[in-house]
């Protein structure tokens, strides 16, 4: 099954659940994770490709770690949750 139209719902999912920052910040690692995952993983039918630069590592780690401190307090919620028996409340 084709991921492109999976990722399509989900990111419209988000996009109505919590809102177009968060849909924003969650798709961007998209893009350098899969640019590793072709050159990193040998991929038949494709010649090898060169090492990624320094460059390219710090960028993908600082763009995951934002997005991990940007939602930090609405993962909190989403794991604490069933511990409490409460609901996750909707971010507003």
């Amino acid at each position: 099954m084709p991921t492109t139209p999976i990722i399509t719902v989900i990111a419209l999912w988000m996009l109505r659940a919590v809102g177009s920052v968060q849909v924003s910040l969650a798709i961007a690692p998209v893009v350098p994770l899969t640019v590793a995952t072709f050159a990193l993983l040998p991929l038949p039918l494709l010649p090898p490709t060169p090492p990624l630069g320094m460059g390219f590592v710090v960028g993908t780690v600082t763009l995951c770690v934002g997005l991990l401190l940007w939602n930090a307090k609405q993962f909190g919620r989403v794991l604490f949750a069933g511990a409490g028996g409460g609901e996750v409340e909707k971010p507003s």
